[in-house]
């Protein structure tokens, strides 16, 4: 497997938190609970998953126009980025 393939079945830490608290939130029914305290917490979360998503759908649309353009620099140019959104977790709010 390469190194591309293992980072497409990596799960962003802000997907993994929000798994996390969610798991931590159901009661024995398997119901979701959210208490003001889960909101407070994922909040923050929700906000930077809209913005992960946000920008990748913009660098997304981007190479496409580049790919259409035959501009290869700028197509390699977005990727990278892409690649470095996708690695990278806003330091505002680190998830740990």
């Amino acid at each position: 497997m390469s190194e591309s393939q293992i980072r497409e079945l990596a799960i962003h830490p802000i997907h993994r938190k929000l798994a996390e608290i969610t798991f931590l939130c159901l009661d024995k029914n398997g119901r979701l609970i959210i208490d003001q305290t889960t909101l407070r917490l994922i909040q923050p979360l929700l906000q930077d998953n809209l913005e992960l998503i946000r920008t990748l759908d913009e660098l997304t649309e981007l190479s496409i126009v580049a790919y259409q353009l035959g501009d290869t620099n700028w197509v390699h140019d977005i990727c990278n980025a892409i690649e470095f959104v996708k690695d990278n977790v806003p330091e505002k709010r680190k998830v740990e």
